[in-house]
């Protein structure tokens, strides 16, 4: 990435996304989550100007689809990303780092992730997700009893 790191590149990586809008192309990357566009254009990714999709190289190939795969997700609203579990740490199938926010730099989860400050160390981020997977696991066990009972009838 080069020796200012990410506070160095991000400015570029603006304009030169600015400067791809202005030519009337809009690419791919366009409505990905900042810190997933920083993460993947800090890695070696490219956006091809002519295609406006992005370009991946080996590396970042099965990252690429994942987060192509998220990205679906999210936009259709089946999936609801948060601080720790959005489309970056999806399509890279790892936790987010403590200390230090992907995508930025040597910046902590608290300015990292802003609009998750009010779940900020909160035990009831938990709580929701085990109770939203109960839900789901209930849910996957009473359509299993309705296929038993029809495949018995």
């Amino acid at each position: 990435m080069g020796s200012g790191s990410y506070r160095a590149a991000i400015p570029k990586w603006q304009k030169l996304e600015q400067e791809i809008l202005e030519r009337g192309i809009e690419p791919e990357s366009l409505h990905w989550p900042e810190r997933a566009k920083y993460w993947f254009f800090g890695h070696g990714g490219t956006v091809d100007l002519e295609t406006e999709k992005v370009v991946y190289g080996e590396k970042l190939q099965r990252v690429g689809q994942r987060m192509a795969y998220a990205r679906g997700l999210d936009e259709s609203g089946t999936w609801q990303p948060n601080r720790e579990k959005d489309e970056l740490t999806y399509a890279l199938e790892t936790a987010e780092h403590g200390g230090q926010t992907r995508g930025y730099g040597e910046v902590s989860w608290k300015h990292g992730f802003p609009k998750d400050k009010p779940t900020y160390r909160s035990h009831q981020r938990k709580k929701e997700e085990k109770v939203e997977q109960l839900r789901r696991l209930e849910a996957m066990v009473m359509e299993s009893r309705e296929v038993a009972c029809e495949a018995i009838a």
